[in-house]
């Protein structure tokens, strides 16, 4: 009789439990990694994919996946061409009609390592790598000045993909400094 009775307030424990499994937390996103070239130092965001630069002119670039899984990657490039700067003014212009004549938000990058610029301009991307105009899109240039020159993050592809990346791009902007 006493194993009857054990037996029957397993069972009766087991199914008048009301309780449900805990929920599992969300994975956390993968650590950032420090990267750099030719004497600059900064550190990527993980998700962003290291590519083989398209061209010479490229010291560096990244394929930017959508945060929402719902648009397509950006691409982020990097440029130095040693030395200043060309004038701000005059690339501006020239961004602002690869974006076809949208009109560029321009302020200083509050707290970074070395002096950052950031250019923000909305519109129709005059070419992507397939060599299309992209409408819709969002072009982010952080133009960061160190005693090693002048560098060009500049981050293009759908509006979508780029607001995502806004304030980690802006934080990753912090982080750039020369290596003497």
């Amino acid at each position: 009789m006493r194993s009857a009775a054990l037996a029957l307030a397993i069972v009766l424990a087991g199914c008048g439990s009301s309780t449900s499994p805990a929920p599992t937390p969300a994975a956390p996103p993968p650590p950032a990694r420090s990267s750099g070239v030719e004497g600059l130092s900064f550190t990527a965001p993980a998700e962003w994919v290291v590519e083989k630069p398209s061209n010479a002119m490229r010291k560096a670039q990244y394929r930017v996946p959508d945060r929402g899984g719902k648009s397509e990657a950006a691409s982020l490039t990097l440029f130095s061409f040693g030395g200043p700067a060309a004038s701000l003014e005059s690339n501006i212009e020239r961004w602002e009609g690869q974006m076809g004549g949208g009109t560029a938000s321009v302020k200083k990058v509050e707290g970074a390592a070395s002096p950052t610029t950031l250019v923000d301009i909305s519109g129709t991307y005059a070419s992507d790598d397939q060599g299309k105009p992209l409408e819709n899109a969002r072009l982010l240039v952080g133009v960061v000045e160190t005693s090693r020159g002048t560098w060009y993050f500049k981050l293009v592809g759908p509006a979508a993909t780029v607001d995502g990346w806004t304030i980690p791009y802006v934080d990753f902007l912090k982080g750039v400094r020369a290596v003497e």
